[in-house]
């Protein structure tokens, strides 16, 4: 990958929906394993995790009446996966006016590559959404 955010650090177990850094494996923390006693932590990581994806989804239900599964986001899923490669988000990056992120070019690059970590998962973050406990996608089966 052309650029890459070695600062990334594991905040949740595997199926929560925290992002890791190449070399760690979820459920550890900056390539540590995950010790006894971290029943609760995972609970409140879990909880945490819950409320992202409460303020993430949009509040009116209504909008996500038409999701029956993942076949929904289909058409979606498959333009995003080959459209949004590192080379746009690259070619995007140097059309973004300096004045625009205070000159912190390295901000900008951490930022597309928490988004190209987070494309391949993307199917993992909807799953989380359905699961939560809002209900957003009352039509899912």
């Amino acid at each position: 990958m052309f650029f890459e955010d070695r600062s990334a650090k594991v905040v949740a177990r595997p199926g929560i929906g925290a992002d890791h850094s190449p070399g760690t494996s979820p459920g550890s923390v900056n390539g540590g394993e995950a010790g006894h006693g971290d029943d609760r932590s995972g609970i409140l990581i879990q909880q945490s995790a819950q409320r992202r994806i409460r303020k993430i989804l949009y509040a009116r239900n209504r909008v996500y009446e038409g999701v029956t599964g993942m076949q929904s986001f289909g058409p979606w899923l498959e333009r995003m996966e080959k459209r949004i490669t590192e080379k746009v988000l690259g070619e995007l990056a140097t059309e973004i006016p300096p004045e625009w992120y205070e000159d912190d070019y390295d901000a900008v690059m951490s930022l597309l590559a928490q988004l190209a970590r987070r494309k391949p998962r993307v199917e993992e973050l909807l799953m989380s959404a359905k699961n939560c406990n809002r209900q957003a996608f009352p039509h899912w089966h």
